[in-house]
């Protein structure tokens, strides 16, 4: 019994054995199987990122490639820039207020506006194509077949003008010929700047016949002042009736402005079609006319308080009026013919060339560097959304299964 006993313990224990390495065999197993799926999923991974790089960066190279070849076949293209900076304040013309009409037509346009206008005209770019001979200069045509009409409106493609607010107006071209370019730009400020010299000569040309024609009737004023004097005694006439033959004088003088304002809105009611623009100039007229009417009243009562005036007295005080305002006329135009004078001969002008055009060394366009990094960011993004799509798709799969 005992020896039983013994050999049932022994059964029972070697039993409990067998169970505990069993346990411990599956056990290791299990340990074995997880750091095995650590070990793929971290392969996993690894292999992810790889092949995020690599895509990334071959997407990046094809991108990198496609804008280098387009930027070496891409036609170069050259800018060259010119600038003038333009005085805001020009000498103005001081005239008696009564000759105010004739001042503005001498002051002329403000001066960047007229340059600006000038620059931007067709008819600024037809001189030019004449100036420069452009029809003849293959860098131009490029093999096209261009007239006198149709040569301007490519110039003007060719060209930008710019103010930038301050006084600065500039001048760019774009041609394939770096020198064309160059050509272009200092043409256009050289052709403005002859322009200004020219608009300058008139302007002192047409002050000076101004004085000559001021001066012819000085002296005939004054002799028809001698005249009278010797034919009539000079009356002294009171200072209150000297003021109001200056008062009928002056409306007199606003009287022929009217009238002549009257002409030219009558002139542009019948050229313009425009119902907005008829509607400013009808309304215009309106107030013309009633001023009109208003100065006739007045020059009529006027007229009506100096009948007791003698008619000698009366024409020697109008000669002396007109006398005296010619000769303010007279002094003023000289003082301005002789600035203008100095206008023309001074490098203090209103317009100055600050900045030539040079020929330039590298293209504007293509613009490698730039190209180059748009290239790169394509390529990123493309690298991204590839490999985006790339994980949708093997996730996809792998729900399949």
């Amino acid at each position: 019994m005992t020896v039983g006993r013994g050999h049932y313990t022994m059964t029972f224990r070697g039993t409990r054995l067998a169970r505990g390495a069993g346990a411990g065999a599956v056990s290791t197993r299990l340990n074995m199987q997880q750091t095995e799926k650590r070990h793929s999923s971290r392969r996993s991974r690894i292999g992810e990122v790889s092949r995020w790089a690599l895509v990334i960066l071959a997407s990046v190279l094809v991108c990198l490639l496609a804008g280098w070849i387009i930027s070496a076949r891409t036609e170069k293209q050259y800018q060259a820039r010119a600038s003038i900076f333009v005085r805001g304040n020009s000498r103005a013309i001081a005239l008696p207020s009564e000759l105010s009409s004739l001042a503005s037509m001498m002051q002329g346009p403000e001066p960047t506006s007229y340059a600006m206008a000038l620059l931007e005209s067709a008819d600024f770019a037809r001189e030019i194509v004449k100036k420069l001979s452009l029809l003849s200069n293959p860098d131009f045509t490029d093999g096209r077949a261009f007239t006198i009409s149709t040569a301007p409106r490519t110039l003007q493609k060719m060209t930008r003008v710019e103010d930038n607010r301050k006084g600065l107006i500039s001048v760019q071209a774009t041609s394939k010929s770096p020198e064309l370019a160059a050509e272009l730009a200092n043409g256009y400020v050289d052709h403005l700047m002859s322009k200004v010299a020219s608009a300058n000569a008139r302007k002192r040309i047409y002050i000076g016949g101004k004085i000559g024609d001021l001066e012819a009737e000085l002296n005939a004023l004054e002799e028809r002042q001698r005249e009278l004097s010797s034919r009539e005694s000079i009356v002294n006439l009171p200072e209150q009736t000297r003021a109001a033959v200056q008062a009928l004088a002056q409306l007199e003088s606003r009287l022929q402005e009217i009238e002549t304002s009257l002409k030219g809105v009558n002139s542009d009611l019948t050229n313009t079609g425009q119902l907005p623009e008829l509607a400013k100039l009808k309304a215009k007229k309106s107030s013309l006319e009633a001023q009109q009417a208003e100065v006739r009243r007045a020059i009529a009562d006027s007229n009506a308080r100096l009948k007791s005036v003698p008619a000698a007295a009366l024409e020697q005080a109008r000669l002396q009026r007109e006398i005296d305002l010619k000769a303010k006329l007279f002094q003023s135009l000289s003082e301005q013919h002789q600035l203008a004078q100095i206008d023309e001969q001074s490098d203090a002008r209103v317009y100055q060339v600050v900045d030539r055009a040079h020929v330039p060394v590298r293209p504007a366009r293509p613009n490698l560097p730039v190209n180059l990094a748009l290239s790169l960011i394509l390529g990123a993004a493309l690298g991204i959304a590839i490999n985006i799509l790339i994980s949708d798709l093997a996730s996809e799969a792998a729900g399949d299964f």
